[in-house]
């Protein structure tokens, strides 16, 4: 699979942080967007399914329909169509016949379907394949994908993991969620997390403390290893579950692997942070490579679970970083 360019990369993020968007409209996490040759977004569109009342409405169907009737035909020929799914034959048809030309896709149907298994809500399409589709017709439609599986995976894990996260652990969470609001009275950045035994007993909380603690290194989870360490037996971190307010950096996934622990759970997704801080100088949010890239990488995998309550973690970024 060739490398995508810069903008295209970009471009898919955007489509990503869109299917994002949809699941906090109350829909299905799939999001599609439309650019010019330029990189200039044109159109936007989420899966409004559940909202709408209507399966047919996909996000790339949603956008088809969008974009003939507000653009002209140049405009959708020479656009690319970003989406963060691989898409059905429905969308893939309606891309055909409403003149698109290039498309580049995130997931692909078997990562979907990986995630979703035979849920008859979902109803996943298999076999097909956009390309069988998309070439099939008078006109060959240049298709480029799948492309950052694992940025586009995240948001479907947690969409359909939060039917199986528990009561037990909602709580648990949410009082890391908690911790984040804290650590923000006491005059640092809105991250907190916990650790808890199996049977929900919470061992151990930290804050960020980047600010008073004057060093950047400081975040919630680093700090709750480094504490876990002092405090707890090697036996008692093997069995305890991380939860987080954010999904980690690379750093606090690094010193959760070397630190032995065995399980992960967290809230708001780093896209989802990213929407909010950007390019923030307190909080420099890096993306494209995800903490299950880390946590999953070594001699031993890691168990990550997320993200989940999504609105709930972010209520304290929305109004913090703009103030």
């Amino acid at each position: 699979m060739a490398e995508l360019s810069a903008q295209d990369e970009r471009l898919l993020r955007r489509a990503i942080e869109v299917s994002a968007r949809s699941v906090a409209n109350g829909n299905t996490p799939f999001g599609a967007i439309m650019a010019d040759p330029a990189g200039r977004v044109l159109l936007e569109a989420e899966n409004t399914g559940i909202t709408g009342r209507n399966t047919l409405n996909h996000a790339e169907t949603n956008l088809m329909n969008l974009a003939v009737t507000t653009l002209n035909p140049h405009q959708i020929a020479t656009a690319t169509l970003y989406t963060s799914c691989e898409p059905c034959a429905m969308c893939s048809g309606s891309m055909y016949w409403g003149g698109l030309n290039r498309m580049v896709y995130g997931m692909s149907e078997a990562d979907l379907l990986e995630i979703t298994g035979e849920d008859p809500s979902t109803a996943t399409m298999r076999g097909v394949g956009c390309r069988n589709i998309l070439q099939s017709g008078q006109r060959d439609i240049e298709v480029s994908g799948p492309h950052l599986v694992e940025e586009a995976s995240a948001i479907h894990i947690g969409f359909y993991d939060q039917f199986l996260l528990s009561d037990q652990e909602k709580g648990l969470l949410r009082r890391a969620i908690d911790v984040s609001t804290r650590s923000v009275a006491n005059g640092n950045l809105p991250f907190g997390a916990l650790l808890a035994d199996p049977d929900g007993n919470v061992l151990l909380e930290a804050e960020n403390s980047d600010i008073t603690g004057q060093s950047p290194l400081n975040h919630a989870e680093t700090n709750l290893m480094r504490l876990a360490i002092e405090k707890l037996t090697p036996e008692q971190i093997a069995t305890a579950t991380l939860y987080t307010s954010c999904e980690p950096c690379a750093m606090c996934s690094g010193s959760m692997y070397w630190g032995g622990l065995n399980r992960m759970v967290y809230g708001m997704s780093e896209a989802d942070l990213l929407q909010y801080t950007g390019g923030h100088q307190l909080n420099p949010t890096m993306t494209g490579v995800g903490c299950r890239a880390v946590l999953q990488s070594g001699h031993r995998e890691v168990e990550v679970k997320g993200p989940f309550l999504i609105d709930e973690a972010s209520v304290i970024h929305r109004t913090y970083w703009t103030t």
